[in-house]
């Protein structure tokens, strides 16, 4: 192929197992990049014989359904409902009106209202708390906006590991691209004290860590955020050379042996104060089997 098209064909061309449904899809996650930079646009003119074009899709799971289990709710009464997130699935609608975990879990438990408090990214698992009353929606957004609320995710990051075990993370994010549903944040470089004071480009972030494990070429390790910005952990962590394993997004290239079908980061723990009944919850998300399996095979 020499001529010039568009992106959309020059996949299609490559892939003709997948439809165009499932290229559209696949870009807003992500998946491509044109001249190292992400392209979620099918319509964008490319040059085969002159752009760099790298497109890694995903293997074809279009079956497979979204399903809200019962096993997966932590906790639930008659104010809150702390559900167990699968990776793959939107927390709650988007512009592409896709399957997603709010609308699932409302048509699943037959409730009538459900709002939730917060969102983890598609690819993240992990807690997602979701308020059952209009009236809930203020205390419980409060806890994250007075920091009352300790959040706990796991990840496995890529690399060989040359840092202390224990440690922080500490900058300011500024927006590098949108485009549609995709951002990607970065983290800004040598910020002047004018910039910090402009909270609507700059956001400060702060995220301690501690190491679980170390192998050859991946860490397991544990995040503590103190903020709560978009994209954080992930932004961080490429930042200080350290990717979220299988994070598109953020990395282009990594040196594990492991090749997971999604960012491996994981929102394992939440505690917290219940606004109504004033007690103490610490709820747990066990890991997904993905995350277990790359742990259990290590890389020995």
């Amino acid at each position: 192929m020499t001529e010039i098209m568009r992106l959309s064909q020059y996949i299609k061309d490559k892939y003709d197992d997948l439809s165009s449904r499932q290229i559209k899809r696949m870009l807003e996650q992500g998946l491509c990049t044109v001249n190292g930079k992400i392209e979620s646009f099918g319509s964008r003119i490319i040059d085969p014989k002159k752009d760099k074009i790298k497109f890694t899709p995903l293997k074809q799971e279009e079956a497979k359904k979204l399903l809200i289990k019962k096993t997966n709710v932590v906790f639930e009464d008659e104010h809150i409902l702390v559900y167990n997130k699968e990776a793959g699935w939107a927390s709650l609608p988007t512009e592409s009106k896709d399957v997603n975990h709010l609308d699932e879990i409302k048509k699943t438990f037959k409730l009538k209202f459900l709002e939730p408090i917060h969102r983890l990214d598609k690819n993240t698992s992990g807690l997602l708390i979701f308020a059952k009353r209009k009236e809930l929606l203020k205390p419980l957004g409060e806890l994250f906006q007075k920091k009352t609320i300790k959040k706990t995710y796991e990840a496995i990051v890529d690399g060989k590991w040359k840092l202390s075990k224990k440690g922080q993370m500490e900058n300011y994010l500024t927006l590098d691209y949108k485009k549609g549903p995709l951002q990607k944040w970065k983290v800004a470089k040598r910020i002047t004290a004018e910039q910090k004071r402009n909270r609507q480009k700059y956001k400060h972030a702060l995220t301690k860590f501690e190491v679980i494990s170390v192998y050859p070429t991946s860490v397991h390790i544990s995040l503590f955020p103190e903020t709560g910005r978009t994209h954080q952990l992930r932004v961080q962590l490429a930042d200080i050379g350290y990717p979220v394993l299988g994070d598109s997004i953020y990395a282009t290239r990594f040196i594990s042996k492991h090749k997971p079908k999604r960012h491996l980061l994981h929102a394992r723990f939440l505690e917290f104060k219940h606004p109504i009944t004033k007690k103490g919850l610490r709820l747990e998300a066990e890991l997904p089997s993905d995350f277990r399996k790359i742990l259990l095979e290590g890389e020995s």
